[in-house]
């Protein structure tokens, strides 16, 4: 069995505390969503053994009967997944977040591969560590800890400095991934009202959805039976209010950020690795995600432009105060790179 890399402990950062904050959040939402689920199935489970109870013997009982029991093994397995979850990744996490050290591992990267059940390998000075990275404490979408990667490219022969959460024997979470020979430098500024608008690409996004779907779901409806100027207009002027009310709430965030005194920082530097996450069926596409100064962004549609590993790019965001997420406002190529890049 390969052995662990030597580590050193280390306190967490606030960067880490945050990104860490935010994906026990994001576990205790999926539980509460997975236990109200096993619940609804459980309760679904009392009609049918009720119908089965007063049913006589024949086709009709016994298809009742798998009915029953699909439905109370489905319950079953979601709750046996929440309970695994829940022993092997969230306690521990929460222990180390109570904790507030880390372990970083320094060393030189031989070889850095996707592991089929989920996560990276990492080969530091010949010793593996089999590693789940988390992204950085920014807004936006999560990688979700375990979650399978299906393409990698990173920087070969480097040295590399691993900072990570051990959650069980030769496993780990990965908060950050430093190369130094690929530094990234910070600089930061105060935010202008521009800088805040530039952030809300939620509501902007949002908005365009909504100005496109609403129309081509309700105008069938308007001319169901001929034209009719009536449902024509109340069809418009649904989609105007909604859209009207999505655009004040935007203005509403807006103005809070603003409010908040927060400050546009910008990092420079290379990509050091470029991952991919496969689609989770319709309505979670693959996603990319980039490492730059350690940190593993998924810029979505932020990016401004194609992105290539080694390549120097900016990273702007508002910084968040306290607890708060990190606002990605763009992501692309460096508008001045470092000399010699």
């Amino acid at each position: 069995m390969p052995r662990v890399p030597a580590a050193q402990s280390a306190p967490l950062s606030p960067d880490n505390l945050r990104a860490l904050r935010h994906v026990l959040s994001s576990g205790r939402l999926e539980a509460r969503f997975g236990i109200g689920g096993a619940i609804a199935l459980l309760a679904g489970c009392a009609p049918l053994g009720l119908a089965l109870h007063g049913r006589p013997a024949g086709s009709d009982r016994i298809v009742l009967a798998a009915m029953l029991a699909t439905v109370l093994l489905f319950a079953c397995l979601l709750l046996r997944k929440l309970l695994r979850q829940r022993t092997r990744l969230w306690r521990p996490l929460a222990e180390a977040l109570a904790d507030g050290a880390k372990q970083v591992t320094h060393g030189h990267l031989h070889t850095l591969e996707a592991a089929g059940e989920g996560g990276l390998r990492y080969t530091v000075d010949g010793e593996v560590l089999h590693l789940w990275p988390l992204a950085g404490p920014f807004d936006g979408p999560g990688l979700a800890p375990m979650q399978r990667i299906d393409r990698l490219q990173h920087l070969a022969g480097t040295e590399v400095a691993l900072h990570w959460l051990p959650i069980a024997p030769q496993q780990g979470l990965l908060l950050e991934a430093h190369y130094p020979e690929a530094p990234a430098r910070r600089r930061s500024r105060p935010s202008e009202d521009g800088d805040h608008r530039r952030a809300a690409w939620h509501a902007r996004e949002l908005i365009l959805v909504l100005a496109l779907a609403l129309p081509a779901g309700t105008l069938p409806l308007a001319f169901a039976d001929g034209f009719d100027a009536g449902g024509l207009g109340l069809t418009l002027a649904i989609g105007l209010l909604t859209c009207g009310a999505i655009a004040v709430l935007g203005w509403l965030q807006v103005r809070r950020r603003a409010g908040r005194g927060l400050r546009l920082a910008t990092l420079t530097g290379p990509v050091t690795e470029c991952l991919r996450t496969p689609p989770g069926g319709k309505h979670r596409p693959a996603r990319h995600w980039y490492r730059v100064g350690g940190v593993l962004i998924c810029p979505g549609g932020r990016r401004t432009a194609p992105v290539n590993l080694g390549q120097h790019v900016d990273v702007e965001f508002l910084a968040g105060d306290g607890e708060a997420d990190d606002v990605l406002v763009a992501f692309g190529p460096a508008v001045e790179p470092p000399a010699g890049a």
